[in-house]
């Protein structure tokens, strides 16, 4: 048991829950890398957020709350550590939300879709897509996914991916 006045509590928290949905299925276990490497970026800049990402922030909502068509795009990473989150995004902004993994199984499929009902509480289930291929995305999408939105947000969006939702016609945001 980690003890609450531990001074990176809340960081020893995460990894032991992408740990555990690691060894679930969840998350394929280069997420596990992949987070600590944002973990180490974090640590970097002094584990504080910077004016220029509360900026980037603000104008992600205002894209989202905008969009005549907005998907929140997760994969497992995303899943595991803020299910409730993107449920309550989704229910407030009314964006689709779809499961769109690199690393792609129909067990992970299933598993993250599942482990994102359960936070919606049954909020809107059937705005959940993700169980189809696209040529266009690097993992998966739904003909109501990344291919077809005007804007989407993915916490793990790299530049490639969103350049190339530009060259689609498409608006994309980081999550920050």
């Amino acid at each position: 048991m980690i003890p609450k006045d531990h001074p990176r509590y809340r960081s020893l928290i995460a990894r032991e829950r992408l740990a555990r949905c690691a060894r679930e299925g969840v998350v394929a276990l280069e997420g596990l890398a992949a987070h600590g490497r944002g973990e180490a970026f974090d640590y970097l800049i002094g584990e504080r957020t910077s004016e220029s990402a509360l900026l980037a922030a603000r104008t992600a909502a205002a894209m989202l709350l905008s969009a005549r068509h907005a998907v929140i795009s997760v994969n497992g990473n995303t899943a595991a550590l803020a299910a409730r989150e993107v449920a309550a995004l989704q229910q407030a902004s009314g964006a689709d939300v779809e499961v769109n993994l690199f690393h792609r199984t129909d067990e992970r499929i299933a598993l993250i879709t599942r482990l994102l009902e359960d936070a919606a509480s049954g909020s809107s289930p059937g705005r959940l897509s993700g169980s189809s291929r696209s040529p266009t995305t690097v993992g998966s999408a739904s003909p109501r996914g990344s291919g077809t939105p005007t804007w989407s947000s993915c916490r793990s969006r790299t530049g490639t991916g969103a350049r190339r939702s530009g060259r689609w016609g498409k608006r994309s945001s980081p999550s920050t």
